[in-house]
């Protein structure tokens, strides 16, 4: 198995605040929250850290940039569509 990604860690409300910072809006709508504060409860134990590791795509293939790198173009193709 090999996983594909781009770059760069990020938490689900990190990656949400990029995303409104791309689509020029206020970043800080989003926060987080702790996966032991969720109501209800996960119903599966979730790990603590949970990235997922490209190391083997990296080793054979062109590493992909960081999610950040393109996130901007995306946000406008994404508006452009709707």
């Amino acid at each position: 198995i090999v996983h594909c990604a781009n770059h760069g860690a990020v938490s689900w409300s990190d990656f949400a605040q990029q995303v409104l910072r791309a689509a020029d809006a206020d970043p800080q709508r989003v926060s987080g929250v702790l996966t032991s504060e969720l109501t209800p409860a996960r119903p599966a134990p979730r790990p603590s850290n949970s990235v997922l590791a490209t190391d083997r795509f990296d080793d054979l293939f062109e590493p992909l940039p960081d999610f950040r790198d393109g996130l901007g173009e995306v946000v406008a193709a994404y508006r452009g569509s709707t």
